[in-house]
């Protein structure tokens, strides 16, 4: 079971504030999350959620009573006054601000806010150290799912006749031909991080790079040709080949580093990643083949074979 980092309640009338927000806490941590659009909804005891890690609520709430009302209940009850909250708002207005420091809120956001933003001051109330997950940044423009974004870049992509291609880089589970190095989890963390710093540096403001947990890195790339994807994964092997100047090791010790373009490689995500992961599969299938001792011709026909009816088959 995983632990949870807190219990939060979201109190915002607008769907799209609380799915923004969902979005930012569940790339913080893992957090019990309750979602009020209407103060009906609050509780008269929130004892039953247990203890509270952060109230996250706008205080502009169309019809009912306002957001300040709320927070002086809060604040006057030996129960809640020390739950921490955090203000997310449209409103600027002077007034507000003084009424919300007078209740002694942590902070005060004003809508609508970039993703670091909200994130840091979470990460501040709730003390929750920041780990490599999922870069968000740059999507603080693209509120909608992953699908949704790339299938608004692929049909860019067809209705311009532009190529629009991906870069994948995946560790690297297998090695033929020599042992797979010993490579300490912090140091494969350390060269992930130098991976995804340096794409920061290269690509332009309509590229997106998407990192998973240690793992996967996910380059997206509109309007780029392979030769152009070509020249950014140089780049990237560079920046690793630097890392790597003191060991024995090269990047593709440690991961794959793929790319492939539509319309070329395929017509949809799932077609670009399938290719993709086909790439590393004949790679590791040509490497185990080139490991075999020259003499034992039969081990690699039969292997060539396998081979063949594997790329027919698809």
């Amino acid at each position: 079971m995983i632990a949870m980092d807190g219990n939060i309640i979201i109190i915002d009338y607008s769907e799209f504030e609380i799915k923004k927000a969902r979005v930012i806490l569940e790339h913080i941590g893992h957090f019990n999350i309750t979602e009020i659009t209407s103060l009906r909804q609050f509780p008269a005891d929130i004892s039953y959620l247990g203890a509270i890690s952060l109230i996250l609520m706008d205080i502009m709430l169309p019809i009912e009573k306002n957001g300040f009302d709320l927070l002086s209940d809060l604040k006057s009850n030996p129960r809640t006054s020390k739950i921490p909250v955090i203000v997310t708002t449209k409103s600027d207005r002077l007034e507000h601000r003084n009424a919300a420091a007078k209740y002694g809120v942590n902070d005060y956001i004003l809508k609508p806010y970039q993703f670091d933003r909200l994130e840091n001051s979470i990460r501040t109330v709730v003390k929750i150290k920041k780990e490599f997950v999922y870069d968000i940044k740059g999507f603080e423009n693209i509120v909608m799912t992953f699908d949704d974004y790339f299938d608004k870049e692929l049909k860019f992509a067809e209705r311009t006749s532009q190529p629009l291609s991906l870069i994948l880089i995946t560790p690297n589970k297998t090695s033929f031909g020599k042992p797979l190095p010993k490579v300490d989890s912090d140091y494969v963390k350390q060269v992930h991080s130098s991976i995804t710093d340096k794409a920061k540096t290269v690509l332009r403001s309509t590229d997106r790079i998407i990192p998973n947990r240690n793992s996967d890195i996910l380059i997206i790339l509109p309007a780029t040709d392979k030769q152009g994807t070509g020249v950014i994964k140089e780049k990237l092997d560079a920046a690793v080949r630097d890392l790597l100047k003191d060991t024995s090791m090269d990047m593709a010790d440690i991961f794959h580093c793929i790319q492939v373009t539509y319309p070329e490689d395929g017509n949809s995500f799932e077609s670009l990643i399938t290719a993709a992961f086909k790439n590393i599969e004949t790679k590791e299938i040509f490497e185990e083949i080139a490991a075999i001792p020259f003499d034992t011709g039969k081990y690699v026909s039969k292997k060539y074979n396998q081979f063949r009816s594997w790329k027919d088959f698809f």
